[in-house]
Parts: structure tokens; sequence; C-alpha cells
């Protein structure tokens, strides 16, 4: 029998009241945070901008060709912590674009042939539109650009039926319509489809309303926010969190972005195809360069083969299985106690000796290289950092130390053309034995001594007189220590093409390395994620890009590993990646059918190579995306505007 329980009037009152309570606090809260750029108090017109002045911010808007315009808000308190300069945009080469300028009492027009952005003046609203008039994109008019707590975004508005593409490397599906997301590249794992952060970030996204896009690049390293109009707090759901958001919220019709620090600089991209858009993107930031051919062949890779003839004893089954392979990689345990630029003289004793014989049978070998250099002082590459003063320190001036493989650890401070140099000429050691790729691992920067997992955001990167705190510069770190990869090929082998593959970046980082989408797992979910994570990596500027082939956590099946076979011999980065203790990856150790289907597989790869090295030139020429979803060829068709398994 059931028993019902009668609620008091106040009983139910307070019931009731409780949640739509909470919600108030969370609205008041969250929305009190954000204070909206007021009226515009001056203004003055340049050759191709105009720039306003309200109470507290300046706004620069140029014109930088005739579909690209900059925006740029920045505080006029001069207590504002310094910000780092841009580590992802370069000198597109753009030629200066033919301005119209219009002013009134509310609002000054800035026109090209191909884009007019239209600025109100009270309160200071931004729009853009298209040369027939038609609204491409608008500040929210009851919030538009302003200032939060933490740092500074921006409200625009949006329709119901507009998709979101890009954000880099990012969980789930690919129309990011509706989700909310923050930036700050993290090692974590394992990851599922409702994960935030990943290993790289990139704020650049592109909006499709169903017939034209357009997209908006923020230019910042730092942490950065993003809510496609996620839906609001709902105080009748029965999950009440209370913990402050990562980002603001918004109303209905409003999406928002923005990032720590003082200062919002952001490239508005007019379109009006997604092809224009990814294309002028990767003109604002730079283009892959081509690699060598090699680099797009198959890639075998586990933590760890070790000693070296565990290595020799897979490039001969490869051989005798008949199955086509261009590279081994070597994993940390070839070092000399996880020490960088080191080799192991147990387990590779003559490393010079293994690769030249692996070489001969046709095998490259590309080498883990971790950032975190081991505080010994017998260590001939930390006392040369100490002496060098070419490590990130503490606000007091020491060295700031964290723990990773080898122990306690020293950050090199790749923001330092010096550290740069010396980073890139202790390569020297792997060159010399014939290593030909680099890989980058560990480098978001990973940091197992902090609940964050990285580095303290008050650590200083920076000369004196120039410090700038980790908060702003995070982000980059990828790129910056890829980028000292780049040199160490330039300085030790000058005419040979570089391959870098790294773990994490943000905007740019296509300039430097490729990228694959981190410590995925065997789960076959993780099989169908790869599509629109690679997807969305491409139309954010990274064309050369992978995912583990059979998941790197935990065990795969032989059929798992053989249809994930499948599907990565049709992607840029073809590498077979697993764990440390877990089942074999590689083809010839599956078992029949699995062995000869991906062999079949991996020689159709082969086959198809003259069309997709066509196709990475293609995309270093005028950064076309190699691999795209099905609405970047036909826009037309809706049902391709979610798609994501294809």
């Amino acid at each position: 029998m059931t028993t019902m329980r009668r609620v008091s009037g106040a009983g139910l009152e307070s019931w009731l009241c409780l949640p739509y309570l909470l919600c108030l606090w969370r609205l008041v809260v969250l929305h009190r945070s954000f204070t909206p750029l007021g009226s515009c108090s001056s203004f003055d017109w340049s050759m191709n901008g105009v720039a306003f002045t309200t109470s507290s911010s300046r706004i620069d808007i140029q014109a930088l060709s005739a579909s690209v315009v900059r925006v740029r808000m920045v505080s006029l308190d001069e207590e504002s912590p310094r910000l780092p300069r841009s580590f992802a945009v370069v000198d597109p080469g753009w030629p200066k674009p033919a301005v119209a300028q219009e002013d009134s009492p509310d609002y000054a027009r800035l026109s090209t042939p191909n884009i007019a952005v239209e600025v109100h003046k009270h309160p200071l609203r931004v729009s853009f539109l298209r040369p027939d008039g038609t609204l491409v994109a608008a500040d929210s008019p009851a919030r538009g650009m302003g200032w939060t707590e933490r740092g500074a975004g921006c409200y625009k508005t949006f329709a119901p039926s507009d998709h979101f593409y890009g954000f880099g490397e990012r969980a789930g599906l690919l129309d990011k319509h509706g989700a909310a997301m923050t930036l700050w590249n993290t090692d974590v794992n394992p990851h599922t489809s409702g994960t935030d952060s990943l290993y790289a970030s990139i704020p650049f996204f592109i909006s499709f309303s169903g017939e034209s896009a357009y997209g908006i690049y923020m230019d910042t390293a730092a942490r950065s926010t993003f809510n496609m109009g996620k839906p609001e707090f709902m105080p009748w759901t029965s999950d009440f969190d209370l913990r402050p958001l990562p980002y603001p919220e918004t109303s209905p019709g409003e999406y928002w972005f923005g990032t720590d620090g003082r200062c919002l600089d952001y490239y508005f991209f007019a379109g009006p195809g997604i092809p224009d858009v990814v294309r002028a993107y990767s003109d604002l930031t730079g283009r892959m360069q081509l690699p060598p051919l090699w680099a797009l062949g198959y890639h075998q890779c586990r933590f760890s083969y070790c000693p070296e003839s565990q290595v020799l004893e897979v490039a001969q089954a490869m051989r005798k299985a008949d199955i086509p392979c261009d590279a081994i990689y070597l994993d940390i345990d070839y070092m000399d106690g996880f020490r960088v630029f080191t080799f192991n003289p147990r387990h590779f004793p003559d490393p010079a000796r293994l690769i030249s014989s692996l070489s001969r049978d046709g095998f490259k070998v590309v080498t883990i290289v971790d950032p975190g250099v081991k505080t010994d002082s017998r260590y001939r590459i930390y006392r040369q950092g100490q002496r060098k003063r070419v490590f990130i320190r503490r606000p007091d001036g020491r060295v700031y130390k964290g723990r990773v493989w080898p122990g306690i650890v020293a950050y090199p401070d790749f923001t330092q053309p010096v550290s740069r140099t010396w980073w890139a000429d202790n390569h020297a050691v792997l060159f010399d034995a014939g290593v030909r790729g680099i890989w980058n691992d560990m480098n978001e920067p990973s940091n197992f001594a902090t609940t964050t997992g990285t580095l303290d955001e008050t650590a200083i990167h920076g000369e004196p007189g120039e410090e700038v705190e980790h908060a702003y510069v995070h982000n980059a770190y990828g790129n910056l220590m890829s980028q000292a990869t780049g040199e160490a090929f330039a300085r030790l082998l000058p005419g040979v093409r570089p391959f870098v593959i790294t773990r994490a970046g943000c905007g740019g980082i296509q300039r430097h390395a490729c990228v694959w989408t981190g410590d995925n797992s065997s789960w076959w979910e993780h099989l169908l994620m790869a599509i629109p994570m690679c997807c969305n990596m491409s139309l954010s500027g990274v064309s050369f890009v992978g995912a583990d082939v059979g998941g790197f956590m935990d065990n795969a099946h032989p059929e798992l590993v053989t249809r994930w076979t499948q599907f990565g011999s049709f992607v840029p980065l073809f590498r077979s990646h697993s764990m440390i203790r877990s089942t074999p990856h590689e083809p010839y150790a599956l078992g029949e059918p699995y062995t000869s289907i991906c062999r079949d597989f991996i020689k159709l790869r082969y086959r198809l190579l003259p069309y997709l090295y066509t196709l990475m030139r293609q995309c270093s020429h005028d950064g076309t995306p190699v691999m795209r979803p099905m609405v970047y060829d036909f826009p037309d068709d809706p049902a391709t505007h979610a798609m994501y398994d294809q």
C-alpha cells in the first residue's frame, strides 16, 4: 500500500522557491561579473580603420583586407598585467583594402568591397554586414563587448539554425551549437565525449547559417571560454551545481567568447563560404610546411619498444608479414632515466648502429622529446640550462620546478630566443645518431606535482623587464617548443624536411608540427569521435592530424584495431600507438583475418600516396584542408550541416 505524505503550505512554498532562488543567485552573480562597454566618448579615423574611446577602454577596428577585420579592445587601466606578443599571427601579405568611411551622430561605418563594420556609439556595439546590407554578425544589444573579473569577452547574437565548427581539438560532435567550452591545454586521460579541455586549444570558430559563413579568431594564448548557446540554468531540474561556471551564461539567441587578461583581440573573417573563412584564417596564422613523403606512410609506435632488440623484432616482423611501414617510434624508455637528449646505455648501447640498420630496411626513427629537464647537477643538459638561465622562473626569481617522468624537473622558457636556440642545438645527439623525426609530448606542459596538472599560472616567462605570467603563455607552450624543434632541423639538418609531431598547441601550430589527438582509449566510441575531432582540427588550420590507431589506453580487440586501421588509412597522420602492457596493436600480431585486412588497407594507403601528397601540397600553398567534413564541400545539402560520422 502506498502512503502519501501531505506537504504543508510552508514546506511546499520552500520546496518550490529554492530552485528559483538558486537560479536567481546564479544569474545575478554571473551577470554582475560582466561589465559591458558604455558609450563612446571620442573616436579617430585612420587610413583603414577607426579607434574609439570609452570611460574604461580603447577599441581599435582595422580592415586588414577586403574580407578580414581586426577588433581590439584594451583596458585603460595602467595596472593591468603585461601580455605577450602574438604567438600565432604572421604577416599574411594582404594588399591594403579600399576603405570607405561614414560618420553620423549614432554610428560610424567602415566599408570594404566585401564587408561593412557598423559601430553604434551609444552604447558601443559592433555589427558586420554584407555589401547588400545583410547582417552577418552583431554584438548583443544588451551586452556586446566588455570586461569580466578575469579578463575580457564579447556577446554576439545568433540564430537557432546556426552551426559552429572549429575550436581546435574538442571531444564530442562536429557542430558545437549549444556547447560551452574552456580552452586550456590539459594533460587528461582518459577523456570522453563530455571532457572539456584537451591537449590543443585553438580559439577559432566558423559560424554557418546554412547559406553563408563567417569566422572569428581570438588571438590569445591564455585561458579562453566559449558558450555557443548552452541552455541556461534550469531550476526545474534536480541537478544543482553551485560551483562557479568556467564560462559566462548566455541568454537565448546569444553566444559568448572571451579570454583572461585585459585585452580582447579578435579577427573577423567575412567568408562568405566556409572555404573562404578557412583560407583567410590560414593566411593569418601561416601555412603548414610540406612534410617528407615518408611522414605520410604508416607509423608504428608503442609505449615502449625497449630494449633495441625489440625494436629490431618489430621491424623484421613488419617486413616478414609484407606490411608497409615507414617509421618506428621510440617512447621514453630509450632515454637514460628519462633524461631528455640521452640514450639508455644498457638498452640502447649503440643507437647509431641500430638506426642505421633500420634505415637500410626502409625505416625512419622518431624519438619522443619531453620538455621537463631533470634537476640533476651531474646532468649536462640541466647544468647548461642553469648557466644560460633558460628555465621558467618563480615570481621570486628561482627556477620553477615540477614533477614528471624523470622526477623533479625544470621547464625551458621557450618564449626566449636564447632558450629555443639552446634547445635546438641539443638535438644534435639525436640527429647524429640518425633520428629523423621528433615527437614532442607532455608539452601542455604537464606537471604531476599540481592539482591542475600543469604549471602555476604565476610562473614567470620572458627576459628581465619583459616578464609575463604563465597564465598568458600557457596554450602557446607547445607551439614554442615545436618552433624550437623546427629550428633544430634548420640548424642541424639543413635541406632535410622536418617531421615534428606534437601533442599540445594553439593557433598557428600548423607552421611547426603535425598534431595527434593525445591519449585516446581503445573504445569504439573513440574511433567514432576521431572523425569530428580530426575534422574540427582541420577546419582550425591543422590539416596534418590524426588519432592513435587502435586507441592508446586499455586493451583493444583485434576487430577494433582492424576497423581503426581501415579508417586511419584515409587520415593524414597514420600512426598506431598503444599503452605499456596493453595487448599488441601491431598488424602482424592480430591474427587472421585481421592481419590480412590491415595489410590490404595499409597497402591501399601507399597506393593513394600520390593523391594525398598532392592534397598536402595544396594545403601548404593555400590552406585547403586535407581531411574535411561533408559540409565543407556540400554546404547546400542540409543533411551535411551537423554530419559528424563522414
